[in-house]
């Protein structure tokens, strides 16, 4: 099925009461948030589920994932989209879980994915890091626009997931199976 007839088949059925669209996300759920465990970024064990229809505010919306990282929430709609961009979307809403969870870790550089591995990547008192290093590293990380902050979800989804995140069909969502990579500029 055409990611454009999915998406559509998806909003013009009826959506599951709320347990059971939790009942057929969770799998999903746990299979992405192990795969970023095993890449050793444990603190996703701590990321939960939740099932809320605010993250449905737009035709392409069907995930978001709070700015502390600890929550992803999916609309009901989301379970009613084939595994394809059920899977790449929870991948994405993990790889801002990660960004958050992890702040200063990941940076976008030309495009590609930069990951500071140090021990002390946090700057916590005590750290060996150089303090200019981590406060410009700061400056950079919460001066990202829109765009950035999107591409870097992917960039570390890709990484960890070791599949590229697609946009395709009418409301472009998140698919491995094709149509444009990168993220559009501008997509909300």
């Amino acid at each position: 099925m055409a990611a454009r007839d999915a998406t559509a088949a998806a909003l013009d059925r009826p959506l599951p009461p709320a347990r059971e669209a939790y009942t057929i996300a969770e799998p999903y759920f746990d299979e992405t948030r192990d795969v970023y465990a095993e890449y050793g970024l444990v603190r996703v064990k701590k990321v939960r589920l939740i099932i809320d229809d605010e993250a449905r505010s737009s035709q392409r919306h069907f995930a978001g994932t709070t700015e502390d990282g600890k929550t992803i929430a999916l609309g009901r709609a989301a379970v009613l989209l084939p595994p394809d961009n059920l899977s790449a979307i929870l991948a994405h809403e993990f790889g801002h879980a990660c960004d958050f969870l992890y702040p200063l870790r990941f940076q976008l550089r030309d495009g590609e994915l930069v990951e500071w591995d140090h021990p002390d990547w946090s700057g916590k008192r005590g750290s060996e890091m150089d303090p200019r290093f981590v406060s410009n590293r700061r400056k950079q990380w919460e001066a990202r626009n829109h765009d950035e902050v999107e591409r870097t979800a992917d960039a570390i989804a890709e990484s960890v997931v070791k599949r590229r995140i697609y946009y395709d069909g009418p409301c472009l969502l998140q698919n491995y199976s094709g149509g444009i990579s990168p993220r559009p500029v501008g997509l909300k």
